[in-house]
């Protein structure tokens, strides 16, 4: 078998050479079967509905997705691009899923409409109306309703009668929605909803967003083969936030109470909890020191506080909120440093476990056990863990239930019986392993490369990747990733695939993103370190960026230069660097920080000036622009500019509606008055993730002929 090079154009337009998108695993209420998610065989970015028989060996096509196409196939309507891109959901076909809690019929969502799908059938039924469409769909708690927005306002649906309440008029004002998460709740807080149903199915909670004080600026976007200029509105770091209200309405008599859960005009509403328990909120103040827990009188709207968590920097926001019974509230903290879980009773706060690394996720409790998942000993691991607790329902030992070493993502059944366990790892593709409680543990999907397989031409010169952790004199272990070039011959041009920033872990010992084997394909080494300020870590490591950004992490990135000189085939006077977004900010300070490592430099989407992006993500790290000059100042990317000596290309979409294009036009603006030469490619009708087909093929491609330039 010869050499195959991978190119962009075979990686990301010869479907199923990566491995398949599945998402959305959902087991039916009475967990006889499972459905998920998967791109189409013959469409790599359609999913399509799938469903796995507890008893049988492999899944079926349950519903192929064009069946739900209809006129207004691919005409999405704004918000819906806006909810795709805050989400990341880069795919047409089926969007979501989600099973009535009374039976096993299947709420399906597609190209903005909602259909019913029992669980006996395989013809969908719509039942929202015809020639609309609708964002935010979800059932209410038994499924006598459906809830959506359209056009901004609330409205509710009666399966069974098919009528139809609006429950929010905003009037036609532009800067109003209800119902629907506002840019910051989606984008930087992750909060995803905006409304949400009492367990009782009487009531509704729905936030009301106001725009109006917001800056507005003018924007690029590509419409219909034309480039057209739009308002948008920008909270920029410092300015003024969108004002949030949250109601309670009564679904039958259409009565209104404003939950009043603001102790100051300025807090955030981060999370809200109600699920067969007090409705619970999550309310953070501007700077992010503090997050309040307070359960809500219905009757009211006023608050009670259950829990306050306080930080001299920031606290994360989480989802580990969970009533593991009326009167006990389980929750997550890093108040001692690493993220554990607590029990809040009678206000009495106490630490349920103490593990050495840190706890992600609450997954699943029943019978005095609480399931999470996190690591112990190795960051780069995810694992299954199992707490069993005494009568008191205190700490009385831990289970790593996972072994393999490697990535395990877990999803559990209602009951808590029965799991899924997605696994893969540095070595091996994907896997999901089906687990019945004391029954049977087997693997019920993999991704095999054999002779059918796209992948199968490329397998053999395969780069495969190894995680090691090194050890600087002066301060924590860092992680860091090699994957070397496919085929070995002397010396090596390396390239620094970077991200570095807050929320992400690059290092993980998972099946890595082959985009890395189209650099490996071509002769080079990559590298991928995770630096101070990157997640999965102790609060600590995070905390080190705080008030002052690219100061640990570019430290940190430089410890590479120091790895790669142990590495025989490595040419450490070719180092190239490229990132995307928080990482193209990083690549332009990696440049001109340490101009004598990187000779060329990719940096695409880049934040250049704090003042310019956002105010929750900006203020959590760097706090208020007036009360933080230096810190805006020193971590901006402009008084490093003129120390590069590197080769340039940068790369920004022209829609980008979240590090704004005028991020871009501020920086080659310094550039040209420096005199620097650089290579420059937008992207029209591109947002920020920039990952439409032509444009995956177009901008691998053009960086993969600009190292081979410039290294």
């Amino acid at each position: 078998m010869t050499t195959v090079e991978l190119t962009p154009t075979k990686l990301f337009t010869t479907n199923g050479i990566s491995p398949p998108i599945t998402s959305h695993y959902v087991f039916s209420p009475d967990s006889t079967y499972f459905v998920f998610l998967r791109s189409s065989q013959e469409d790599q970015n359609r999913l399509d509905l799938w469903r796995h028989n507890i008893g049988s060996e492999k899944p079926f096509l349950w519903l192929n997705a064009t069946k739900l196409y209809e006129t207004e196939h691919s005409k999405l309507s704004a918000a819906e691009l806006n909810q795709k891109e805050r989400k990341r959901l880069f795919t047409t076909g089926i969007t979501h899923i989600e099973f009535r809690p009374s039976n096993n019929e299947l709420l399906i969502c597609a190209e903005g409409a909602a259909y019913i799908l029992p669980g006996s059938s395989s013809d969908p039924e719509r039942i929202t109306p015809q020639g609309t469409r609708q964002e935010c769909i979800k059932f209410s708690p038994a499924g006598t309703y459906i809830s959506y927005v359209r056009d901004d306002d609330l409205f509710v649906l009666n399966i069974d009668k098919a009528l139809e309440t609006q429950i929010t008029d905003r009037k036609g004002n532009p800067n109003i929605s209800f119902g629907a998460p506002d840019f910051l709740a989606a984008e930087e807080m992750h909060r995803h909803e905006a409304h949400w149903w009492s367990p009782d199915e009487s009531t509704l909670a729905y936030t009301k967003t106001n725009n109006t004080l917001v800056e507005k600026i003018s924007r690029l976007e590509s419409q219909n083969g034309e480039i057209i200029t739009i308002q948008q509105n920008y909270p920029f770091a410092g300015k003024t936030n969108p004002t949030v209200e949250l109601f309670l309405t009564n679904v039958i008599t259409k009565k209104n109470t404003i939950i009043k859960y603001q102790e100051d005009s300025e807090d955030y509403l981060a999370r809200v909890n109600w699920d067969n328990a007090p409705l619970t909120l999550q309310v953070q103040s501007r700077d992010q020191k503090q997050i309040t827990v307070k359960t809500v009188n219905l009757n009211s709207g006023s608050c009670t506080t259950l829990l306050e968590e306080r930080s001299k920097t920031w606290i994360n926001l989480h989802d580990n909120l969970a009533w593991e019974s009326p009167t006990r509230l389980l929750w997550t903290s890093e108040r001692s440093g690493t993220n554990q879980i607590y029990a809040l009773e009678n206000t009495k706060l106490t630490m349920l476990t103490k593990i050495p690394g840190r706890v992600d996720r609450i997954l699943h409790t029943k019978d005095n056990q609480i399931f999470f998942d996190g690591w112990d000993e190795n960051a780069s691991e995810k694992h299954l863990f199992r707490l069993d607790l005494d009568e008191n329902f205190r700490h009385k030992s831990i289970k790593k239930v996972t072994k393999d070493a490697g990535w395990h993502d877990v999803i559990f059944n209602k009951k808590g019986d029965c799991y899924l366990d997605s696994f893969s790892s540095n070595s091996i593709p994907r896997e999901i392993r089906l687990i019945i409680e004391k029954t049977s543990d087997r693997v019920i999907d993999k991704q095999e490369i054999t002779s059918s397989h796209p992948y199968y031409a490329y397998i053999k010169d395969h780069s495969f990747s190894s995680i090691d952790r090194i050890y600087p004199p002066n301060g924590p272990s860092l992680y860091i990733r090699l994957t070397p070039p496919r085929i070995i011959k002397g010396k090596h041009p390396i390239i620094v695939n970077v991200y570095g920033g807050p929320g992400v872990q690059r290092v993980k010992n998972e099946w890595p993103p082959l985009i890395n084997q189209l650099f490996a394909s071509a002769g080079y080494g990559i590298v991928e370190l995770d630096n101070r300020g990157t997640s999965n870590r102790d609060k600590a490591f995070e905390d080190a960026i705080y008030g002052n950004l690219g100061v640990a992490e570019v430290t940190d990135q430089l410890r590479i230069y120091e790895y790669l000189e142990n590495i025989r085939w490595a040419d450490v006077s070719r180092i190239g660097i490229f990132g995307h977004s928080y990482g193209g900010y990083m690549a332009l300070l990696c440049a001109g920080k340490a101009p004598e490592v990187f000779k060329s430099v990719v940096s695409i989407a880049p934040v250049s000036k704090w003042e310019l992006y956002d105010t929750h993500y900006t203020e959590r790290y760097l706090g208020m622009p007036n009360k933080n000059p230096l810190g805006y100042k020193n971590s901006s990317v402009f008084p490093y500019l003129d120390a590069i000596e590197a080769k340039l290309l940068i790369m920004h979409g022209m829609s980008d509606d979240n590090v704004l294009l005028t991020h871009t036009n501020t920086l080659i603006t310094e550039l040209q008055t420096l005199n620097k030469q650089f290579e420059l490619m937008l992207y029209p009708g591109s947002k920020h993730s920039l990952q439409e087909t032509s444009v995956l093929v177009h901008r691998f491609n053009l960086i993969l002929d600009f190292f081979a330039r410039n290294l």
